[in-house]
């Protein structure tokens, strides 16, 4: 996976949630400590070979103990949910939990049954070019960044390699009209995003978001966009750990003829 995909994806995310033991499928117990993932299938992106799912791990322990040697504090007692990554190729998912005086406690492991996405469902999503090439695909539609319902038809691109994502230039991939446009968000990670939201021609609606802003987008609502046309550059507005494009499919359904 690449450098993007490693900072952004590997579990990066610990949320302490409460949730019914119905709910899950898979655990592995060691001692004080318990394993447990989300319930199968964990969906294997179609483009990427990669898998995002959640693991929680439940502690009994009346000891604080780290989720790996540089990961988060899990307090005596307590459960926390980590947004995992399942390397392409890799069967198995593994923790290691260790005390303050740095030695191990507990080793956790188990199995992960996946099943693979259909690339045709991520196909609907039409794909720009950056930096006048073809994108590479980093994150799909179940990626862990996607999980909102209102959000799961997307995709995070990034410009093959070789070519710098920062700062590439955008071009549509569609002709239609513009919807909004967001052109005021700083161009560092934060709560708010550039963005240029599109009316297809065939009615569907396509947003693409994260990119450079300060007066750099050329688009106002209303303005009609041409197949080819340069919708803005990548910057590192919104949400991200680094520069790459959310094309989102906003809403999938073309007009009647």
């Amino acid at each position: 996976m690449r450098r993007f995909a490693r900072e952004t994806f590997r579990g990066s995310l610990v949320v302490p949630l409460a949730m019914a033991w119905t709910a899950l499928s898979a655990c592995r117990t060691s001692g004080d400590f318990d394993l447990i993932y989300e319930p199968d299938p964990v969906p294997r992106e179609a483009r990427t070979g990669h898998a995002w799912f959640r693991v929680r791990v439940d502690s009994r322990s009346r000891e604080a103990v780290r989720i790996g040697e540089e990961g988060p504090w899990l307090p005596p007692g307590r459960a926390v949910w980590i947004d995992a990554d399942l390397a392409k190729g890799q069967s198995e998912y593994r923790i290691e939990l260790f005390g303050r005086d740095g030695l191990r406690r507990a080793a956790l492991q188990e199995p992960i049954r996946t099943v693979s996405t259909d690339v045709g469902d991520e196909a609907r999503v039409p794909l720009p070019r950056i930096a006048g090439c073809v994108p590479e695909v980093v994150a799909g539609f179940h990626a862990s960044n996607h999980r909102e319902p209102s959000r799961r038809h997307a995709l995070d691109l990034v410009a093959p390699a070789g070519t710098p994502t920062e700062g590439a230039a955008v071009s549509s991939p569609v002709s239609g009209r513009v919807l909004a446009v967001t052109d005021d968000a700083p161009d560092t990670p934060s709560d708010r995003t550039n963005e240029v939201l599109i009316q297809c021609d065939d009615g569907r609606i396509l947003l693409f978001s994260h990119l450079r802003g300060g007066g750099a987008l050329p688009w106002r609502p209303g303005d009609t966009v041409e197949v080819g046309a340069v919708l803005g550059h990548i910057g590192m507005s919104g949400h991200t750990n680094g520069p790459h494009l959310h094309v989102e499919l906003v809403r999938d359904r073309p007009r009647r003829p």
